[in-house]
């Protein structure tokens, strides 16, 4: 930024001033939001048993979101609190229950802006975790949020990818953030294959089964059954 002001002031020629006056004006005018859109707090609550077998195996994962995040642990249950690079306290039961339908440990409350967005349970979905998260903190909806506001256009959601059926060809896929399911359609073909350029082809639905994707498309209500249409898959690095 600041180059970009000393090169428009100091440009060599009779607009360099008025140039960088210009640049100035136009930053100023851009709304807040539109530069505060992709730098959305997070903070994430972790809710752990020092005696509970799959909070231990969590530990390197959420060790892991730690170093991306803002985490505090909440702790319940007897036994010696685990060593976290972040600040535990004692967790309060009718809290966790009330405010963020935690029923069971190991269990993660994603909160962006202050606003509790999702809940993340049991270590396989743990696992998974920062691609969930990342996909709401860059404004990705819930599913439950998508079902609910059934806004017009494109929007981006996140979720585990899931399938229905014995027959791979005649299975049904739906994305889900483990309270609401919406039905999906395939965003690429079977006949797709390896990208000359790339030297692999792109992801079918086979290869994101029970994993967590990022999805661009459309909502279309078909009789009563909502479906959404897949224009894109969002890929992070």
């Amino acid at each position: 930024m600041r180059f970009v002001i000393k090169y428009a002031f100091n440009w060599q020629g009779g607009f360099g001033p008025f140039a960088g006056l210009l640049f100035i004006l136009l930053t100023a005018l851009i709304p807040s939001h539109v530069c505060a859109a992709q730098d959305n707090t997070v903070k994430i609550l972790y809710f752990f048993s020092p005696s509970c077998k799959h909070c231990n195996e969590a530990k390197p994962f959420i060790i892991n979101l730690s170093k991306v995040f803002s985490m505090e642990g909440l702790r319940f249950g007897e036994g010696d609190t685990p060593s976290f690079p972040f600040p535990v306290k004692q967790g309060d039961k009718s809290i966790a229950e009330g405010t963020y339908d935690v029923k069971g440990v190991p269990t993660l409350a994603i909160l962006i802006d202050g606003v509790y967005r999702q809940k993340i349970s049991g270590m396989p979905d743990i696992q998974d975790a920062l691609v969930i998260v990342k996909g709401l903190k860059n404004g990705a909806m819930t599913i439950t949020e998508a079902t609910q506001t059934l806004k017009n256009g494109e929007i981006t959601i996140t979720g585990w990818i899931i399938a229905r059926g014995i027959d791979f060809k005649k299975a049904q896929f739906f994305i889900t953030d483990r309270k609401t399911e919406l039905s999906v359609k395939a965003w690429l073909p079977r006949e797709v294959v390896k990208s000359p350029v790339q030297k692999k082809r792109p992801r079918f639905m086979s290869d994101v089964i029970k994993k967590p994707v990022i999805l661009k498309g459309i909502i279309k209500r078909n009789n009563s059954e909502n479906i959404f249409f897949v224009t894109q898959e969002v890929l992070l690095d």
